[in-house]
């Protein structure tokens, strides 16, 4: 068979709001909040890692 084409797929999301943390943060050059890449939820923990 003769190959027409190849396709990848890349998932992609639009960001159009960026939320820099709570305003009364112990650590104020800490920006924002930690995201589990595999579930997509905000984690409980400071740490990137927990």
């Amino acid at each position: 068979e003769d190959v027409l084409g190849e396709l990848t797929y890349a998932p992609a999301a639009q960001i159009w709001r960026i939320n820099r943390g709570w305003r009364r943060r112990k650590d104020k050059e800490q920006l924002g909040f930690y995201i589990n890449p595999i579930t997509g939820t905000w984690s409980k923990q400071d740490a990137p890692d927990a």
